[in-house]
């Protein structure tokens, strides 16, 4: 990213935040009363030699040290209040972004998008940034300017020697910031690319030590977690030899101003106190840039997440799904109960990270009560298209209808409702069954979470469960097989009485009962009039289609009722001017499927 684009994602990130700016701008008021304090106790050293040593006066010392502790005092008040002010800033802004910015990153997770955990983790590290003394020292740091001024009033050759020495760490602050940038934003990278093949060693654990692959996964995790330390190793060297150079300078300036004074003071242009003062002077002048010489890793690791999240945040980025109370966005209009009337219309869906698109131009429609089975041999695009009726994954073009209106036209809140879904791969949360089932509503009514089940069929199931609803399922909890695993998912699916369901695979890991279970529960949604979509290669299921759709290659190339195109695809050539009205062909596609196709 190129410093104009950076800088556009960190003001796009601080523009978030209400009042954000008033706020600085108080905290920079504050800041030069601080700094304009911090000239207390030089000016109280120089009191004290030319004033109270050389008259020996008890009261004026008293007077003196009376007023410097109040002023003490006010300057620890108004520090504190900073800092203060600084955390709620922090809580604010993690407040603000933090919805928006877990909506926006879960749009990302579909594969291919990257790392969305690494989102909430830039958020976690800008807020410790916000809320940590770096911005006070940043803050601080103009008062460089008032001590220059006040040293010049002193004597010009003090003047010229602090500001080289500010200059002079100035110089070196911005070289460890650039260098910590680079060498920080590698090792994030590299961070965020083991962190992830972590993951997914883990999520595929059974498969590596079945088939003997822990050994290489685990040298492939090092190489790529050798590679962060490797870069943050760097970063820590080049920022240590920039530290080194800066605590020489900042010593030295201090033992150096102190020969210059008393070179001025054999001249007689200034007293022994003020170069006291001025020693005490440079030292309040240099600390804020030693500081944060010291703290420029952090300084980069703070810029680089607020980057990342910037750019998550602009407007103009292309999302795949970007949500309705997403920044920026307006709701969409709240749309009369959904009936299941389901329309598609040359529907052609790209996968997230993919170059070509999956399904083109595919489209059917069936009406409220129907039930669509969904054919096609491995990679024609069944899944895909499972996904997008339901917006899992974007539409580039064409659409998908619910009783007439575009999905992307429905309220979130009401379009879920009335959708139930039942992925191939069923992944169950880390809470009890109960609120799996009820797709963790904390409002839940026990009744339609019990309904949802026996619809599925998995009620007798959950209760011969160790604690029937209340059994913990996750990471910590219950290890279910994948029968059980699709039947509760089968339950979720079914939750709400949703008027559209999206079903693919959902006898996978089914057993005969399962199977029964589960043609009881599609016809149960028949009979309710709801539309049911269904994928699956086993006849049992698509047995009680009503209309059977045959992708291959990503596009429609059978579509009618199951009895003609179960004929055509078992004697294409002696089936096709029965069928010929009752179905429809795609002209592009050279020939149907063959059953063992199908079957693959």
């Amino acid at each position: 990213m190129n410093p104009t684009d950076s800088r556009d994602a960190l003001a796009r990130v601080v523009a978030l935040v209400p009042g954000i700016r008033i706020v600085l701008a108080a905290m920079a008021l504050l800041a030069v009363v601080c700094g304009a304090l911090m000239l207390v106790p030089s000016l109280y050293m120089m009191q004290i030699y030319d004033r109270v040593l050389s008259s020996r006066s008890e009261y004026t010392l008293a007077v003196l040290t009376g007023l410097v502790l109040g002023l003490f005092a006010l300057l620890s008040a108004i520090e504190w209040i900073r800092g203060a002010v600084m955390v709620k800033v922090a809580a604010a802004f993690e407040a603000r972004l933090r919805g928006p910015l877990f909506r926006l990153a879960f749009d990302d997770a579909a594969p291919g998008s990257g790392h969305p955990a690494g989102a909430m983790q830039d958020l976690a590290t800008v807020r410790q940034f916000i809320a940590g003394p770096v911005p006070g020292l940043i803050l601080d740091a103009p008062f460089a300017i008032v001590a220059l001024a006040v040293a010049f009033l002193v004597d010009p050759w003090l003047g010229v020697f602090i500001a080289a020495a500010v200059l002079s760490l100035l110089g070196l602050a911005m070289l460890a910031r650039r260098r910590g940038l680079a060498h920080q934003r590698l090792a994030a990278d590299a961070a965020r690319q083991a962190s992830a093949r972590m993951n997914a060693a883990f999520r595929q654990g059974e498969a590596i030590r079945a088939m003997g692959m822990l050994d290489t996964v685990m040298r492939r995790w090092i190489a790529r977690h050798e590679d962060s330390h490797l870069a943050q190793g760097r970063a820590e060297a080049a920022n240590a030899r920039v530290t080194a150079v800066a605590r020489f300078v900042r010593i030295a300036s201090q033992s150096l101003v102190l020969a210059l004074g008393a070179v001025l003071v054999l001249e007689e242009r200034i007293t022994p106190g003020m170069m006291i003062a001025t020693s005490i002077l440079l030292g309040r002048v240099l600390a804020p840039f030693d500081a944060l010489i010291n703290a420029a890793g952090g300084i980069a690791s703070a810029r680089a997440a607020a980057v990342r999240i910037g750019r998550l945040l602009d407007p103009a980025r292309p999302v795949p799904l970007r949500s309705a109370d997403a920044i920026g966005a307006g709701g969409a209009v709240a749309l009369p109960a959904a009936r299941g009337a389901l329309r598609v219309d040359g529907l052609v869906v790209v996968p997230p990270g993919a170059t070509q698109p999956t399904l083109r131009g595919v489209g059917f429609e069936t009406e409220p009560g129907r039930i669509v089975g969904i054919l096609g041999p491995s990679g024609s695009g069944k899944s895909t298209l499972a996904r997008a009726l339901v917006r899992v994954w974007p539409i580039h073009a064409g659409c998908v209808r619910l009783d007439g209106a575009e999905l992307a036209h429905w309220p979130d809140a009401q379009r879920a409702a009335a959708t139930g879904y039942l992925p191939q791969d069923v992944e169950l949360f880390d809470a009890t069954v109960a609120e799996n089932i009820a797709r963790l509503d904390p409002d839940a009514d026990d009744a339609d979470v019990i309904a949802a089940a026996i619809e599925a069929g998995a009620h007798q199931m959950i209760l011969r469960l160790p604690d029937g609803y209340q059994t913990r399922l996750g990471a910590d909890g219950l290890a279910l097989s994948g029968g059980q695993r699709q039947r509760i998912g089968l339950a979720r699916a079914l939750y709400g009485a949703p008027v559209l369901v999206v079903l693919d695979e959902p006898n996978a890991h089914l057993d005969d009962a399962g199977e029964r279970a589960l043609a009881a529960a599609i016809g149960h949604c028949r009979a309710a009039g709801r539309t049911v979509v269904i994928v699956s290669h086993r006849p049992g299921v698509l047995r009680q289609a009503d209309q059977l759709v045959v992708l291959n290659d990503g596009r429609v190339v059978l579509a009618g009722p199951p009895d003609a195109v179960l004929a055509r695809l078992s004697r294409p050539e002696a089936a096709a001017l029965s069928s010929s009205r009752a179905e429809t062909a795609v002209p592009s596609s050279p020939r149907p499927p063959s059953p063992l196709e199908i079957a693959a």
